[in-house]
This record gives C-alpha cells, sequence and structure tokens, in this order.
C-alpha cells in the first residue's frame, strides 16, 4: 500500500465518519443545546444495538476478504445476507412496535427513536460489511465510490431537513433513514453478495466468531458514547448536548488516531519479537507524536475557529472539550500497546480487559457525579475512564512479558517533550475566555509546539519510511 493510498483511506474513512463534526457549527445555529442533546441521546443509543448485533463481524470480514481461500466466500455470503436481511428485517420490526408502543423517553417521542432505530438497522451491511471488504481487497475506486456516497447524502440529508425545513430533532432522525436507505443500495452494488454455500458450520463459525468480540465492541461503544444516555437519565438535556456537541468536536482526534491505527494494522501483523522490530520501528514513533500533537491541534483549531462559528449558546462546551482531549491523548497512547497484545502477539482473549474497566470507570463515575456535575463531571469521568484504561493495557503487556523494548517506542523524548506541551497549551486555550487574547496566544503556542514536535521526528532519517506494509493478508485484531 503505498504512502498515497493509506493518506486517501484516512482522508475519506475520517470525513465519512465526521460529516456530523463538519456541520456541527451549523446545527449550533439550528438546535437548541437541549434538542442536539435530545438526537445525541436518539443515536448513541441506538448504535448500541448495532455495536451488539454487527460491528464484531467487520474483524471477519478484513480477514476472510484478505485470505481468498476456499472457505472465505462462503464466510463472507453468510456475513452478507446476515447483514443486509436479517438485521434489517429485525430492526424494522423493532422500530415499528417502538413507534406504536414507546411513550416519550429521554426528550424524544416513540416515533422519533422508531424511525432511528429503523436508520440504524439498514446500514450495517455498508458499514460493517461492504467497507470493511472493499478496503480489504485494496479496492480503491470503488471505496472513494462508497465514502463519497455515503458523505454526500449525510449532509445533505441533514442540510435539507434539519437546517433549511427546521424539523428539529424529527428532522435528525429522517435525515439518518434517508441516508442509510439511499446508501446501502450503493454499498450492495459495489460490494456485492459474494458466492458460496451458506451452511450450518458457516452460521457457527460467524458466530463463534462474533460472540466473543462483543465485550470489547460494547466497551468501546461505553467508551465514547455511555455519556449521553446516562447523562440523559440523570441531568437534563441541556446539559446532555453541551456535552455531546464537546465530544463532537474533539471527536475528530479519535478518528484521525483510530484511522492511523487501521492503516498501519499489518505492519504490526508482520512483525516479531522482540519489538519493535522492522515493520513498527518507524510506526509507532509517529503514533506516540501522533497520540500528543493531533489532539493539540485539535484544541487549538477548536479554540480559534469554534466561537466564530458556534452559536453562543454552546460555548460553554468549549471547558468541556479542553477536558475530553486528555481523553483522546490517552486513546491515541492505549492503541500502542494494545497492538502489540492483540495484533505481533495474538493474546486477543485479552482485547476486552482494558476497555472494559475503563467503560466500568466512566459509568460509575456518572452515576455518581453527572447528577451535581453535569458535562464537566462527565468530561472529566469519560476522560479518566480512557487514561485507565491506557494504563491497563501497558500493565497487561508487563504482565503478559511481551518482548518489547518501549526505550524504543518513547525514544524521541524531545519531541515527546514538545507534544505534550502542544496539549497542554491546547486545552488551556479552550478554558480561557473564548476570543480573548490569552485563549489565541495559547492556541498559537500548541500549534508551534507541535510544528516542532513533527520537525524533530521528521528531522530523523529512519522515520521517513513507508506508513504500513504492502497487502497482504491480516490476521489481526482491528482496534475500533
Amino acid at each position: 500500500m503505498t504512502r498515497r493510498s493509506v493518506l486517501l483511506y484516512l482522508l475519506l474513512a475520517g470525513l465519512q465518519r465526521l460529516v456530523s463534526f463538519v456541520l456541527v457549527p451549523f446545527m449550533s445555529h439550528a438546535l437548541t443545546p437541549g434538542e442536539y442533546g435530545a438526537a445525541a441521546t436518539l443515536s448513541t443509543s441506538t448504535i448500541l444495538l448495532t455495536t451488539l448485533v454487527a460491528s464484531p463481524l467487520e474483524l471477519l470480514v478484513y480477514r476472510s476478504a484478505a485470505r481468498e481461500q476456499a472457505e472465505s466466500s462462503a464466510l463472507l455470503r453468510t456475513i452478507a445476507l446476515y447483514l443486509c436481511l436479517v438485521v434489517p428485517g429485525a430492526f424494522v420490526v423493532l422500530g415499528i412496535a417502538t413507534m406504536l408502543f414507546l411513550p416519550n423517553f429521554l426528550g424524544a417521542t416513540g416515533l422519533m427513536w422508531g424511525i432511528e432505530i429503523i436508520a440504524t438497522g439498514l446500514m450495517p451491511f455498508a458499514t460493517s460489511f461492504a467497507l470493511p471488504f472493499i478496503r480489504s481487497r485494496q479496492l480503491l475506486r470503488r471505496f472513494v465510490w462508497l465514502a463519497s456516497f455515503s458523505i454526500v447524502v449525510t449532509a445533505v440529508s441533514k442540510i435539507v431537513l434539519v437546517l433549511l425545513l427546521h424539523l428539529g430533532v424529527l428532522g435528525w432522525v429522517l435525515s439518518d433513514l434517508v441516508a442509510a436507505a439511499l446508501t446501502v443500495p450503493v454499498a450492495i452494488a459495489l460490494a456485492g453478495i459474494p458466492g458460496g454455500r451458506v451452511t450450518r458450520e458457516t452460521i457457527d463459525v460467524v458466530v463463534r466468531f462474533g460472540i466473543p468480540l462483543i465485550p470489547h465492541r460494547a466497551s468501546f461503544w461505553a467508551l465514547g458514547n455511555l455519556s449521553r444516555p446516562v447523562m440523559a437519565l440523570v441531568s437534563n438535556l441541556g446539559q446532555v448536548g453541551q456535552l455531546a456537541f464537546a465530544t463532537n468536536i474533539t471527536s475528530i482526534a479519535g478518528v484521525a488516531l483510530a484511522e492511523i491505527q487501521n492503516a498501519v494494522i499489518p505492519s504490526y501483523a508482520a512483525d516479531d519479537a522482540p519489538l519493535p522490530g522492522r515493520e513498527t520501528r518507524a510506526v509507532v514513533r509517529w503514533q506516540v507524536a501522533a497520540a500528543l500533537v493531533i489532539p493539540a491541534l485539535v484544541a487549538a483549531a477548536i479554540a480559534v475557529l469554534g466561537p466564530l462559528v458556534v452559536a453562543e449558546s454552546y460555548w460553554e462546551a468549549f471547558p468541556v472539550a479542553a477536558l475530553l482531549i486528555v481523553g483522546q491523548v490517552a486513546y491515541g497512547v492505549y492503541l500502542i500497546p494494545m497492538s502489540y497484545i492483540t495484533i505481533s502477539s495474538d493474546h486477543s482473549r485479552f482485547s476486552s480487559i482494558a476497555s472494559g474497566v475503563g467503560a466500568g470507570v466512566i459509568l460509575a463515575g456518572l452515576v455518581v457525579f453527572a447528577a451535581s456535575g453535569g458535562a464537566i463531571a462527565a468530561a472529566i469521568v469519560t476522560s479518566a475512564g480512557f487514561v485507565v484504561m491506557a494504563v491497563l493495557a501497558f500493565s497487561l503487556a508487563l504482565a503478559l512479558k511481551l518482548e518489547v523494548r518501549w526505550r524504543r517506542v518513547f525514544a524521541d523524548g524531545v519531541a515527546i517533550v514538545a507534544g505534550s506541551l502542544a496539549v497542554a497549551l491546547g486545552a488551556t486555550s479552550l478554558l480561557l475566555p473564548p476570543l480573548s487574547v490569552a485563549s489565541v496566544a495559547f492556541a498559537i503556542g500548541a500549534v508551534v509546539a507541535a510544528w516542532i514536535a513533527g520537525v524533530l521526528l521528521w528531522s530523523r532519517r529512519e522515520l521517513r519510511g513507508p506508513m504500513g506494509r504492502a497487502q497482504g493478508p491480516v490476521d489481526a485484531i482491528e482496534l475500533p
């Protein structure tokens, strides 16, 4: 895989996930914080359903599509039909029942919940089968078409139904349904339904592969999404809206770090002890820098641009974003030891330990502190969960006695200091009054420190190699 291909995958996959981020400034003028909180609660709650029944199968799609063995077609067909027929059918039934029997719940009507459930049930074929299948087969042109189409229809439907027609939360869920209904046929056309025969054996393989990964996926759902529905239960929707808004504007950092991780999975899969070896020696050092630099730049951008484009009613979300940035850094650092544990060393059965404990910390903290502390307390608890997760990942690597030379991983001490300074300056800029001289000065300082970290790394000749290994089978757990 060329550097250009990696960057293109990163750009499109990031844009596809971040359409909501791009639209956030406009949504702040169309929705009150309470309405935004209700919409966020709807979206994050229903995503849990597909997290349980669909997303664990992405990993099997990646593996089967990359290997192209005799049984791969049958497994792929089993997954495709399940996600194309069974999951949508079940969600349509559940959605209709919700419309008929669910009263108002967490600020939304039963009709809204039912529409969002149906929309959520339609999307797994595209997100959990078509995109992983196309990406694993290195079908770059098809990936561009599908990702671009999804970006466009999601953006246009939100603009028309929420911004132009002013339908509020109802427009939000209708736009999700329209985007899903239009994307699925395109995904089927581009990825197809693989040939092969669905048998009891292939169903058994799919079930046995997917079920053990449900706790890991559910834990990651909790880490990124649990705060909104729990806040809606114990606090007011205005606070939920501020928290959801801050989460969305900082999520670009997590998405970028996750997509970088996806791009370098083959390098981790090909590396051997002692680690980091030839395949990840450069990759892992760039990942350390990215874990610091990317959140710092996101924080600086929010501090400078946010007050210019976001409605003033959402400005109290900026200090919340400053606290969430710490969690994004911890997530970027967590990816490194967990990649060596689950990918390079094939200890995937331990993949849910760190994320599960982190999710537990978030749940306990929200129950105890969210009612009185609001969005600020929820942000502190969320970042604490990610920090605990990162610490446990390193502890687990040590407990498993992996042959990892950590001094090589963190060899670029001066660049790490510069990146850490960038994070501190960027977060501080969000804690200061918006558009104040001090806030802008700290944001500029964060950009300068991040630039210094990048220059220091680029000056090392051994770190200028390609990011990621050439195409080949990936026998690995992809970290979300």
